[in-house]
């Protein structure tokens, strides 16, 4: 063939190979790289690698962010339910505002009741009933699932405002009528209960101070009558008795001892006073007490869970039983045993739901009823405390009577008679002034007020809708850009020559552009391109086998070795075309070795026979001339990889056969380059690198990961092989274009 035919034939073959074809290769482990020194940047945050992995993948991140931000969207729309707040504020004080009495100091427990008594299920239970509530959406919505006042007191809250008098009572709802009209309902009747209360209780007392005043009228006209019978007795005398009481009315005071005892039956009237309006107080709570138990053990009640462990576990054994006894056919007194044993789980079952009524009753019984229990035994201690008082103060009287009843006084017991008139009249007197009392502070202030009606919100609570979805839109859009960039940032991909460069210590590191794939279908210059494209493949691969010949030091090198860290890296193609370069630069004769037996391609490239190949000359199955094949001219021969078998690669290639092949080729050959498995990947490749004269190190644009191709140079330096180059395969051929200012031929 003469030589111009050949140079056609062979650019014609270069333009075939694909970068693609070497893709086939299964991909090597990831090696990554953590930590970095002075000299290493390959782990290092770098604005190059955010910029590029930007500039790659906006479109898609864009395309997939847009997907993602609408389905996000979508979803967040669906599921997101409006949550509107109505709140109404109350005004509590602790001390019982008055008219012209003032009343005890003030309860610090108070507001605390009060707080629980609005949130608690009592006040609920009774809005829903009262009120209406069971009509509202939301409620009908659960209506059988759960208990409606549990799901209101779920959502109602009421708290202190501060540390002011002011609480804050509100519900969020779906709908803004359905929280307005639940935080109307509970403060109404909430109101209408503590006023209630407050009312019956006041009016009972009353009522239990005017029976007492009745009893004490009684008990007056019966003293007063004591009193004429003694004066007439005693002739009708009253000048023994002195009035030491200044004309003030009251009870008239003996001389001497008489006046210790007048001021215990003053101290006497006024605790019996107390103790009759404690006892009234106590009656009065207790009654009050009676009716909340009558009410609330006459309201609903609801039924036992039934998914509690005790029924589920009943209610099993029964429709176990009651299967048996369906499909089996026994005798009389089996059957009738089962039918015993069904009755008894029936009752049972019956009984453990009325046992889980009645703890369901009284735990609603103590969570209602625990305030006014306690409000009641403070009235009973109270009341015990001054009947222990008045009973103390009886003891010294009497003592005081009998040791001047001792001195032989014949006029001490119309004295007696007519004090206890007098001290009977007074407790009449201070029990009429308390009830005078009670009735002038009814119109008083309650110590509980609404500062603000809750009104219907006009807006949801929180961020807007609109604003969620923007926010949520926003994240997911740009979602994809970072993991993207997160992703290029963790494996530190090799897109450009200067990182090359630092992560090999080499004198040559150059680019090939990316080789260009055939326009399937026709249009207007894509032909054109598409040569221009070639043309620019081929004067880099050009570059490249320039490089390495005027290299001084290469200058009497034959054996070259094209590895790379991992697969898919573009060895292949790059080892193949410069063979083919070297074949039509120089007059000697170039041999192409495919030295890869774990996944051979070089023969696919070059579209011939797999075998005989290297692989049988180093089995010494047949001899390297047999071997070589010779299809491409005078100048470029290519020995395939053959078939390995059930060799190992490695040991092959350790056998004292390789560097006979070796030696042979350097005597025959002007250029020998040789394609090698993934250094990362497989142990020959080392032991072949070590042989060669020059080793290149092929990594891809786009797809080496730094740490990978650093990790395969040191392990190469390591075992002392010479890297004569490293090479950037791949490069996109505007961007090589561009920095080499590449132009086309005419």
């Amino acid at each position: 063939m003469e030589k111009t035919h050949l140079n056609a034939a062979l650019t014609e073959r270069t333009t075939l190979i694909r970068p693609g074809d070497d893709q086939r290769e299964p991909p090597a482990p990831m090696v990554l790289q953590m930590g970095s020194t002075d000299d290493d940047e390959s782990g290092a945050f770098s604005m190059a690698v955010v910029w590029h992995s930007v500039v790659k993948r906006l479109i898609v991140a864009l395309l997939l962010g847009s997907i993602l931000a609408g389905i996000a969207c979508a979803v967040l729309w669906y599921i997101t339910e409006p949550k509107y707040r109505s709140l109404a504020t109350l005004k509590i004080v602790d001390r019982q505002p008055y008219v012209a009495f003032k009343t005890s100091d003030p309860s610090r427990e108070f507001a605390e009741t009060q707080v629980e008594l609005l949130r608690g299920r009592f006040i609920i239970g009774r809005a829903i009933d009262t009120e209406g509530l069971q009509q509202l959406p939301e409620l009908r919505e659960i209506a059988g699932q759960e208990d409606p006042a549990l799901w209101i007191t779920q959502r109602l809250k009421a708290s202190r405002i501060g540390k002011s008098e002011l609480y804050e009572v509100s519900f969020t709802a779906k709908y803004p009528e359905s929280a307005a009209r639940v935080v109307q309902a509970i403060v109404d009747t909430y109101m209408r209960f503590q006023t209630s209360e407050s009312d019956a209780q006041r009016q009972r007392v009353l009522e239990l101070l005017t029976e007492e005043q009745a009893v004490r009228d009684h008990d007056i006209d019966l003293k007063r009558e004591k009193l004429r019978e003694l004066t007439k007795q005693a002739g009708g005398e009253e000048g023994v008795l002195v009035d030491v009481s200044g004309g003030k009315g009251g009870a008239p005071r003996a001389v001497g001892r008489s006046v210790l005892l007048t001021n215990l039956q003053e101290r006497l009237v006024a605790t019996e006073v107390e103790i009759e309006v404690a006892r009234a107080n106590v009656a009065a709570l207790r009654e009050e007490l009676h009716r909340d138990v009558r009410i609330t053990s006459g309201g609903k009640i609801e039924p036992p869970a039934e998914d509690d462990p005790r029924i589920t576990k009943l209610k099993l054994d029964l429709q176990h039983k009651q299967a048996t006894l369906r499909t089996l056919s026994a005798s009389a007194s089996q059957r009738k045993r089962i039918h015993d044993e069904i009755r008894e789980i029936e009752n049972e079952l019956a009984e453990t739901k009325e046992h889980l009524k009645m703890q369901g009753l009284k735990d609603a019984e103590g969570s209602v009823l625990s305030g006014k229990q306690e409000a009641v035994a403070k009235a009973e201690k109270d009341l015990s405390d001054h009947q222990r008082t008045a009973s103390m103060l009886r003891e010294k009287i009497d003592a005081e009577r009998g040791q001047q009843a001792e001195h032989g006084d014949k006029t001490l017991e119309l004295e007696f008679a007519r004090a206890e008139l007098a001290n009977a009249e007074e407790i009449r007197r201070l029990i009429a002034d308390r009830a005078v009392h009670l009735t002038t502070e009814s119109r008083a202030p309650g110590q509980v007020h609404i500062v603000q009606k809750p009104k219907t919100p006009e807006f949801p609570e929180g961020p807007s809708l609109v604003k969620k979805m923007g926010m949520i839109g926003l994240m997911t859009f740009f979602l994809p850009l970072g993991l993207f960039i997160g992703w290029d940032m963790l494996h530190q991909r090799v897109y450009e020559r200067k990182q090359l460069e630092r992560e090999v210590d080499v004198r040559f590191v150059s680019e090939v552009a990316t080789l260009p794939a055939r326009p399937l279908i026709p249009r207007p210059g894509a032909t054109r391109a598409y040569e221009l494209q070639s043309h620019l493949f081929e004067e880099s691969v050009n570059a490249l086998r320039t490089a390495l010949s005027v290299d001084d030091r290469l200058e009497d090198k034959k054996v070259y070795v094209v590895t790379s860290a991992v697969s898919g890296e573009g060895k292949t193609n790059l080892s193949t075309q410069l063979a083919m370069s070297w074949s039509l630069a120089i007059d000697g004769r170039v041999l192409m070795i495919d030295a890869d037996l774990r996944s051979p391609s070089v023969h696919e490239q070059f579209d011939i026979a797999p075998g005989p190949g290297l692989a049988e000359v180093l089995r010494g199955e047949c001899t390297l001339d047999d071997a070589v094949i010779m299809d491409w001219g005078d100048r470029l021969f290519v020995l395939p990889a053959g078939v390995a078998t059930g060799n190992s690669p490695s040991h092959l290639f350790s056998s004292p056969r390789f560097l006979k092949v070796l030696e042979q080729c350097r005597s025959q050959y002007d250029k020998v380059i040789i394609d090698v498995a993934p250094l990362l990947c497989a142990s020959e490749t080392l032991v072949i690198a070590k042989e060669a004269d020059g080793v290149l190190l092929c990594a891809r644009h786009d797809y080496s990961r730094s740490g990978q191709v650093k990790q395969a140079f040191e392990r190469l330096s390591a075992g002392g092989v010479n890297v004569v180059a490293a090479v950037l395969n791949g490069a996109p051929v505007r961007k090589y274009s561009y920095n080499y200012r590449g132009y086309g031929t005419t």
